[in-house]
């Protein structure tokens, strides 16, 4: 910050079929270097440190990595959530989401052990954090496209908000007596 000096800077590996190498997502912030992804083919761990890829799993994504108890969280453009050993890298379970949507919007609800995520379309799904299972859907959504990430809401009740293109936002819960389906609010 004093210059504005590059101190390093990495060129995130892509495959050659991807039309969107580029970072879409925000980054995920660890104390020990940084998650990173690209729009299309790879996730990449890379530490602080060495200013070295520490590993490197095969799918991209456009939602921010979620991190939780050693394990990183992707939501993928193959519209697949996949939880991925944070010191390996390895894939514990990847969750295939039964859509034709894009995946762009990923939250934990650690209350409930659940992953949140979201299609383009207003889709919920929600996924077991432990063994990747499918624990419910949502409605078919009536608000139109999503137009932003899980904000806010009330986290000790499992309430999240999402961003829709109408009426501008609506917020969920996760109803852990049905373990049916997230309820609207």
């Amino acid at each position: 910050p004093k210059n504005g000096q590059t101190i390093w800077r990495h060129t995130l590996s892509a495959a050659a079929s991807d039309r969107f190498s580029t970072i879409a997502a925000p980054v995920l912030a660890l104390s020990d270097g940084i998650i990173v992804t690209n729009a299309e083919s790879v996730t990449q761990r890379l530490n602080w440190e060495t200013r070295s890829v520490k590993w490197s799993y095969s799918v991209g994504s456009v939602v921010q990595p979620k991190y939780d108890e050693g394990s990183v969280f992707v939501a993928g453009t193959d519209g697949a959530v996949h939880k991925l050993d944070l010191a390996s890298g390895q894939a514990l379970w990847k969750a295939q989401i039964p859509t034709t949507s894009p995946l762009v919007a990923m939250t934990l609800l650690k209350k409930k052990d659940i992953v949140l995520v979201a299609t383009a379309n207003g889709n919920l799904f929600a996924i077991g954090m432990k063994l990747g299972s499918l624990e419910g859907v949502s409605p078919t959504s009536t608000f139109g496209a999503v137009t932003g990430d899980f904000f806010a809401g009330r986290p000790e009740q499992n309430e999240v908000c999402l961003s829709y293109r109408t009426p501008g936002y609506a917020c969920w819960t996760w109803n852990s007596e049905s373990r049916k389906s997230p309820d609207e609010k």
